[in-house]
């Protein structure tokens, strides 16, 4: 079998879920020498049928690929090792997932906000998927159909929203930029995603996920993580991981406060991008917030229209204006 289709499945197969990393205990059938383990006992490395991977840039092309551990060796100045957090510290003990919250210096604004309830939903915009070409068995279409399929089936408090048109990941993702995608589709959340495979093992098929879910409200990242599943068919592994990807977020977003910009005022009262599909309710209150640590004023539900937008009115005479912050404060109608 090519080893362009081994490269990538580089994960700890732990029956379907998170990855446990870094810290892996040998088998008694240990393929490699004391040698060879002293020589990697340093590197991030991944785990699959008894082989240890890399994952590695290669320096003339910039092409990221996961590497067996010894041809990395054969030749390793031509590739540059890509850590398990790139630009972060690593944990510095064995931990059962890499997907983890991410490590937050200043007290972020999501702080700020109560919990909001349950039938209050949070609308995610998914990026399109970006995928490692020459492992691809299906067409990025069908992929991301399958997901959007996924997500209606398993999401219970949080809505997908898809980004429509072409888009440039190069520069991505910059906080501003992150924060103008959720004013522009009016979401809490947005995820970016990689995918890899699936592949064909010799008893089954693979497939990773990459992901990072970022909040709207600053557009800094809350979670990041790496995704596996191993099944007997390509679309039931494929099945599996956005199954997990949506509990994970729906998990991380449910905790969230609620909040929305106001994307247009019109005879004094202002448009949100959110409506009955979201949960509000006509004469549900919520506050207007120029800091979010700071009293705002209050407005009202006003009007429901089509499938999830909605009209809001001040309870008090003041002015609104567009991109002002919307939050919920605790009182519904």
């Amino acid at each position: 079998m090519r080893r362009e289709i081994c490269f990538i499945l580089s994960l700890i197969l732990v029956g379907g879920g998170f990855l446990s990393c870094k810290t892996i205990s040998l088998k008694a059938k240990d393929p490699y020498t004391k040698e060879e383990k002293r020589l990697f006992s340093d590197k991030d490395l991944y785990f699959i049928d008894g082989r240890y991977y890399l994952k590695v840039r290669e320096k003339e092309s910039g092409e990221e690929r996961f590497l067996e551990i010894r041809d990395y060796f054969k030749n390793p100045e031509r590739w540059e090792i890509v850590k398990f957090e790139e630009g972060r510290k690593k944990e510095s003990k064995a931990v059962e997932s890499i997907a983890k919250e991410t490590e937050r210096i200043e007290k972020p604004l999501l702080s700020f906000l109560p919990k909001a309830p349950f039938y209050l939903k949070k609308k995610v915009l998914i990026m399109p998927f970006e995928v490692v070409k020459e492992s691809f068995i299906y067409q990025r279409p069908f992929v991301e159909e399958l997901f959007v399929r996924v997500f209606d089936q398993k999401a219970l408090r949080v809505l997908p929203v898809f980004y429509k048109g072409e888009w440039d990941s190069e520069n991505f993702p910059e906080a501003s930029q992150v924060v103008k995608l959720g004013d522009n589709y009016g979401t809490q959340a947005l995820i970016w995603v990689r995918l890899y495979g699936p592949f064909r093992s010799s008893e089954s098929f693979f497939a990773l996920l990459e992901f990072k879910l970022y909040e709207t409200l600053e557009g800094k990242a809350i979670f990041e993580g790496l995704l596996q599943k191993k099944a007997q068919s390509p679309e039931e592994a494929l099945l599996g991981l956005f199954g997990d990807l949506v509990a994970k977020t729906e998990e991380v977003v449910s905790s969230w406060g609620w909040f929305i910009r106001v994307i247009k005022v019109q005879d004094e009262k202002a448009l949100i991008l959110a409506g009955e599909r979201s949960g509000l309710r006509k004469g549900d209150i919520f506050e207007v917030k120029e800091q979010l640590q700071k009293e705002g004023f209050k407005v009202r539900v006003s009007e429901l229209l089509g499938e999830d937008m909605a009209k809001l009115e001040p309870v008090e005479e003041r002015p609104l204006r567009p991109y002002a912050l919307v939050v919920f404060t605790g009182q519904m109608e």
